[in-house]
């Protein structure tokens, strides 16, 4: 849901994060699966920056997303 609101691509998000294929796809229906450095390399990408926010949000909003 954040991605889309951010107006982040599925294929931006892969390049983000450093994943590819099937991988992008996982970790968007499931965001649980996220691994810390997935977060914290989200945290750091200016869009979520611009957005104000930070490490602790995404990973409040990754774990309670489903």
């Amino acid at each position: 849901m954040t991605i889309k609101a951010l107006g982040i691509t599925q294929k931006e998000f892969g390049k983000i994060i450093d994943v590819a294929g099937t991988t992008i796809t996982k970790y968007i229906d499931n965001p649980k699966e996220l691994r810390v450095k997935h977060i914290e390399l989200l945290s750091k990408n200016s869009k979520f920056i611009e957005a104000g926010l930070q490490f602790e949000d995404l990973i409040y909003l990754t774990l309670k997303t489903k």
